[in-house]
């Protein structure tokens, strides 16, 4: 009896599913890690705009308060707190966020300086907070208007 050797043909023209899987897992990794860092870095630079915007109200409220009261005497007097509402719109789309501004006049002080100069000098300090998908923010400039006695 005769045996018959038959011969098998290796043909490696393509991949195997092995292959396939693993590069296709890191694919999805790479794909998902860009998508996520481009989403964060969109997030930060909204923060960032209604940080901007927040702050640019604040210098604005300050400097309406310091034309309000040219004269030292009405800025003295009205000492307290203020609390209104504010829109912090960065582009005039549709992102805008409700905030609340407080203004804080404080009271009146006397201090004298190194080279004995006295002088009086009111606090004044404005705070806008608003609070995003990301949590609570606020920020608050403080100036002194000071008259030397």
């Amino acid at each position: 009896m005769k045996t018959k050797v038959r011969t098998i043909t290796c043909n490696n023209k393509g991949f195997t599913l092995v292959e396939l899987l693993v590069a296709s897992t890191i694919a999805i990794l790479c794909i998902s890690s860009i998508v996520t860092m481009l989403i964060r870095s969109r997030e930060i630079e909204t923060g960032d705009r209604y940080r901007r915007y927040a702050r640019a109200l604040v210098i604005s409220e300050l400097e309406d308060s310091k034309y309000h009261h040219t004269q030292y005497t009405t800025l003295k007097t009205s000492v307290g707190t203020t609390t209104k509402n504010v829109i912090i719109d960065t582009r005039g789309n549709y992102d805008d966020i409700q905030g609340t501004m407080t203004v804080s006049i404080g009271a009146e002080d006397v201090r004298t300086s190194s080279d004995g100069v006295d002088f009086n000098f009111v606090p004044i300090s404005v705070t806008i907070s608003w609070s995003t998908t990301d949590g609570n923010d606020s920020i608050t400039l403080t100036k002194t208007i000071t008259r030397i006695i």
